[in-house]
This record gives structure tokens, sequence and C-alpha cells, in this order.
């Protein structure tokens, strides 16, 4: 491992050429079909998807880091190693496990078929593209199989992929994902933690946007909402009417 050379100041190139090696060594060590191979590559991936990012602004999207960066050596590197890796954990632990749902969404971000147009003309459009969302409902899915509902991993998922629809204009595919997202970490970190807070932020700005009326709902009372809203739209339309509908028995914000 090489994080302590790649973090000092100035030596962002060296350590890159280390990553190179490693990456040569561990084929020649492990062989090129082993697990500790495709993590290797993976950290590979990863090392040169941050450089990348040092080149762009990191605002340009709350999904992807590297949206409106044009292709570099530096995103060359990156998808290609986490290509491996992919290939590599699909023939060891198989297609369905969380490794693989890394390096599907690390190729999502480095997906640059967004910023070119119809014309072929750059652009800067940070809106994720369909392969790109393809590739995001992919990694919650085995997320959702392979670790499970109430695991941090999942909850990120989750948010990852309501950001990306929410910037590509799906606002409803955006509620139902910033939903879970929020149920995962309300049930992780409890109510008053920052994580919650930011993600509560969030699911209020999508549900106006939706008019599902859930950014009237008090926190502490969201996720029996979220239960009946998916379960009974009707039903919740009444209840937002009537606060003491007996059936629900919410808590509205004042």
């Amino acid at each position: 491992r090489v994080w302590h050379v790649d973090n000092a100041s100035g030596h962002r190139i060296q350590a890159s050429e280390m990553f190179l090696r490693i990456g040569e060594a561990a084929v020649r060590v492990y062989g090129s079909l082993h697990l500790r191979t495709a993590e290797i590559f993976l950290e590979i991936a990863q090392h040169f998807e941050e450089r990348h990012i040092e080149r762009g602004n990191r605002h340009a999207s709350r999904w992807n880091k590297c949206a409106g960066i044009p292709e570099d050596s530096l995103s060359t590197e990156s998808r290609r190693h986490y290509q491996i890796a992919l290939d590599i954990f699909g023939k060891t632990i198989g297609p369905c496990s969380y490794p693989v749902a890394e390096c599907l969404v690390g190729l999502a971000r480095l997906d640059k078929s967004s910023m070119a147009s119809s014309s072929g003309e750059r652009t800067t459009r940070s809106g994720a593209n369909p392969a790109q969302l393809r590739a995001l409902r992919r990694a919650c899915a085995l997320c959702e199989i392979c670790v499970g509902f109430h695991f941090p991993q999942t909850g990120d998922m989750y948010y990852q992929l309501a950001l990306a629809l929410e910037e590509a204009g799906l606002l409803s595919e955006a509620a139902l994902y910033i939903r879970k997202a929020f149920t995962v970490v309300l049930s992780i970190y409890g109510e008053n933690h920052p994580i919650t807070l930011q993600m509560h932020g969030q699911l209020k700005v999508i549900e106006v946007a939706v008019g599902s009326g859930l950014e009237s709902v008090a926190i502490d009372a969201l996720t029996e909402a979220i239960e009946t809203l998916e379960f009974d739209v009707e039903a919740f339309n009444d209840a937002l009417r009537n606060p003491s509908h007996p059936q629900l028995q919410w808590k509205l914000s004042p």
C-alpha cells in the first residue's frame, strides 16, 4: 500500500507510478484471476479517479464528482482498472457481490458519453445518462441482496441513485430512492444525526417537487408515512387532510 505517499503533497505522480507497479506485481504473485488482484486493481482505479476529480469542479454534480471533467489519461486508467477488477470479481466471487457494485458505480461516474452533444461538441451537462442510471440501479439491487437493507453501504447507494435521478429529471423515481435512503439512515443513526438531517433536507426538496406532501411530515413519523404512502396513496392523502386519521396518527411538523 502507498496511501502515505499518495497523500503527500507533490507526490501524486510518483504514487500513481507505484500503484501501477503494484498492479503488475499482483498479477505476477497472485495471478490475473485472483481475488486479491481484483482488490488491488479496485484500489488503483479509485486512486486514478481521485486524481481525475482534482482537475474539475467537485460541485458540478451532487452524485458524481467526475461530472463535467473531460476525458484524460487519469480517467482512462481508472476506467481500465475498474473494468479489470469487475471482470475478476465476477469470475471469483461471482457477479452478485458488493465489490461488483463498487466497480459498477465507479464506471458510471467515469462515463463521459453525456459530455458529447448530438453535434459532437463538448458540454458540461451533469445529468446522468441512461447507461449510468442502469449501472446505479443494478448496484442498488446488488447491495440489497449482498449487504442487506439496513446498512450504510446500501443507504449510500440509494442516496447516490436518488441524486442522479433528480439531476436527470426523473423525480418520481428519485423520490422512491430518497425515501429508501432516508429510512436506512434513520434506522442506523437516529433522528438527530447530521447524516440523517442532511438526508431529510434532500428528501424534502424532492418531495416538494413531486407534490407528495411528505415534506410536511415530522421526521419521527416519516418512516410510517413513507410505508403508508407506498402501500396506499389515497389513505396517505386522507391523512394529510386529517392529521388525527385513526389508521395513521402521524404527527405533522408545525
